[in-house]
């Protein structure tokens, strides 16, 4: 499978989205964003 990937600094500075960044690995190549901010129920949001 081809993995893309879009570089971090594209992510960088982005208008009202002042949220760190983290990341979880799935497996050796594949990692997954997550937003983890505020009180409150959890909330997933996926995409493919």
């Amino acid at each position: 499978m081809k993995i893309l990937r879009a570089p971090i600094t594209q992510f960088e500075s982005l208008q009202d989205y002042p949220f760190r960044a983290n990341y979880s690995a799935v497996d050796d190549q594949l990692q997954m964003h997550y937003v983890d901010e505020g009180k409150g129920p959890v909330v997933l949001l996926l995409h493919g």
